[in-house]
Order: C-alpha cells, then sequence, then structure tokens
C-alpha cells in the first residue's frame, strides 16, 4: 500500500524538484555506495524523516533518491516526531518488519532518541553536530560517515559469505 503512494508521490516529486531546487541538501558521502550495497543483498530501506512530506518528497526525488526507499514516513504522518519513536515505528510498519529488526543510521540526538525508544539499533552518523555524550549512550556505536558504515558492514558481509 505505501508503495504505491510513493509512486504517486513520484510526478510531483519531479515538478516539485524544481520548486526546491535551491532547498536540495548535499547527498552525503558514501550514500550511493551504502545503497548499492543494500541493494544488492535485497535489505529493504525506509526514510523517517522530520520534514514534511511534500518537501521530503522532492528532496529525495530532487536527488534520485525515491526510488531507493521502499517506505517514508514524514513529520506531518504522525502525532508526535522526533525524540517520539512514533516516524521509526511508522517506517517499520511499512517496511512490514519488527522495530527489534531494524538497524536506523541518524544524524540528530531527538533522532537517536526516538529510534531507542521504538526499540530499534541505532547507530550515530553525525552530520554538523555530534551528539552529546549523554544521547550518544542510547545509540549501539558512531560511525563518522556513511562511508564508513558501507566499509563496515561490506567487511561484516565478507565475514558471513
Amino acid at each position: 500500500m505505501r508503495l504505491v503512494r510513493i509512486s504517486r508521490w513520484r510526478l510531483s516529486a519531479k515538478r516539485a524538484a524544481g520548486v526546491f531546487a535551491e532547498r536540495l541538501p548535499a547527498k552525503k558521502p558514501g550514500l550511493d555506495d551504502l545503497l548499492a550495497l543494500l541493494d544488492s543483498r535485497g535489505v529493504p530501506k525506509a526514510v523517517a524523516t522530520a520534514t514534511e512530506s511534500r518537501l521530503a518528497v522532492a528532496q529525495l526525488g530532487g536527488l534520485d533518491l525515491l526510488d531507493r526507499f521502499s517506505a517514508l514516513a514524514t513529520a506531518d504522518e504522525v502525532v508526535d516526531g522526533k525524540p517520539a519513536p512514533d516516524l521509526f515505528l511508522l517506517a517499520a510498519q511499512r517496511l512490514g518488519v519488527e522495530p527489534s529488526g531494524c538497524l536506523v543510521l541518524e544524524d540528530s540526538e531527538a533522532g537517536i532518541v526516538g529510534a531507542h525508544r521504538a526499540g530499534m539499533r541505532v547507530y550515530a552518523v553525525p552530520d554538523l553536530k555530534p551528539p552529546s555524550p549523554a544521547i550518544e549512550a542510547f545509540a549501539q556505536g558512531r560511525f563518522d560517515s556513511l562511508a564508513a558504515v558501507e566499509r563496515r558492514l561490506r567487511r561484516l558481509l565478507r565475514t558471513v559469505a
């Protein structure tokens, strides 16, 4: 059901991308390689964002990322946003995965707390500001970049293959 909704957004995302082009964030280093690795293993992926649907779809579409995720959960779809667990629980539900089976890569303090409260394994991948030690304690670990996550996953997958 969620895939249908994302499909309907694709056309509007392409139109809206021009409107929001000046707001498009840069892709984080290592994102494309990480997504390719996860795709090669058939790992379902979701975005749980504190951004509203319209802008999230435009940004993901403008960066050619919308098709890379099976589900999207946005701030305007839940009563309580981050640091409440609602966004993460909605993303897991849309993926058809139990929260305990999810691994979250999170760049915000509120998101680290929210994913932890949802019962998910969360790793901090700081963007602009590193989490405080008190918040980082909610995470299972920390990576300096998505490229570091991809390298670590690739090494782990080699040992189990």
